[in-house]
């Protein structure tokens, strides 16, 4: 499968500009693809080329071109480039909130990402405030046994254990 859709890149790139929106969203489907076998560099490739083709199609603040920035933050923090995840994920969050609303399942899932990574940083503080807010909203909309609810909950136990605020943690 992986092959067809390289095949089928290259098929487009020897013809470049003919069909932009599917080399953009092939390009996107390697990028994934390629995350998650552990193959970042190509990862990283696929999806700083398919970025710029969605921004120029559908826009810079559409949700598929949010959802690339996603997914190469994901790459970066797999490669441990905190720095660009940080800006990535903030830029993605503020996308976000401004099109789906602070409350909807995706823009929850980058703040939730975005307090990850501060957790690694040993930026407690900042990852307390994201993870919290986050578990609040997820409760009331989602209750205490959804997933997100409960990755919310684990997250800010987390962030309560690595500041030794143990008793926090349990009540989480």
């Amino acid at each position: 499968m992986l092959d067809q859709g390289v095949e089928r890149l290259t098929q487009l790139e020897d013809d470049p500009g003919k069909e932009p929106e599917v080399e953009a969203r092939l390009r996107l489907t390697l990028g994934r693809t390629y995350r998650s076998i552990g193959a970042y560099d190509e990862a990283e490739k696929q999806l700083n080329k398919a970025l710029p083709l969605f921004q120029r199609f559908v826009g810079k603040d559409d949700l598929q071109t949010i959802e690339v920035m996603n997914q190469l933050a994901l790459v970066y923090q797999a490669m441990g480039d905190h720095k660009k995840v940080e800006e990535l994920l903030n830029e993605v969050l503020v996308k976000r909130e401004r099109m789906l609303g602070s409350g909807h399942p995706e823009t929850l899932r980058a703040q939730m990402d975005l307090a990850t990574l501060y957790r690694s940083q040993g930026i407690y503080e900042r990852a307390e405030q994201l993870s919290s807010a986050a578990l609040a909203k997820l409760e009331k909309t989602r209750g205490e046994e959804d997933p997100a609810t409960i990755r919310a909950m684990t997250e800010l136990a987390s962030v309560f254990l690595a500041q030794g605020k143990l008793l926090q943690a349990r009540s989480r």
